[in-house]
């Protein structure tokens, strides 16, 4: 977050107010305040466990989303969570899928069995369609 101010202000940057904007920023982000979970979701979340199928969390997010998932009552709903500093790895790449897959604990997963929902068409979309998804 610092680099992202130091970029955007240049020679107006002053590393002590950055400092603690940013360590605000990212307590502000660990918390539930800044996050809607929208009934329809929540509808969608409910059915797709009835149906026992196994519901996992793939996010280029860090490790602050195992906190979060619980903090705004998703846990339930949520068998595994996978971020890119678990996986050493982000969407696109091959790794972080190979490590959910895995963290799934499904033995003989096929990849046409996985259904990958997200909202970027490069990372998202393109990322699980190259592992067959």
């Amino acid at each position: 977050v610092k680099g992202t101010f130091e970029d955007v202000l240049e020679d107006q940057f002053d590393e002590k107010i950055a400092g603690k904007i940013a360590s605000e920023l990212f307590s502000y982000y660990h918390s539930p305040k800044p996050y809607l979970v929208l009934d329809d979701g929540l509808e969608s979340l409910q059915r797709i466990k009835e149906m026992k199928i196994k519901i996992g969390v793939i996010s280029n997010f860090d490790n602050r989303l195992h906190d979060i998932i619980p903090s705004v009552g998703l846990s339930k709903f949520v068998d595994f969570i996978v971020t890119a500093e678990d996986a050493k790895s982000s969407k696109p790449e091959p790794e972080i899928f190979n490590f959910a897959a895995k963290k799934s604990k499904l033995s003989g997963l096929k990849p046409h069995e996985v259904l990958h929902i997200g909202d970027d068409m490069d990372k998202d979309y393109f990322g699980a369609r190259n592992m067959g998804w």
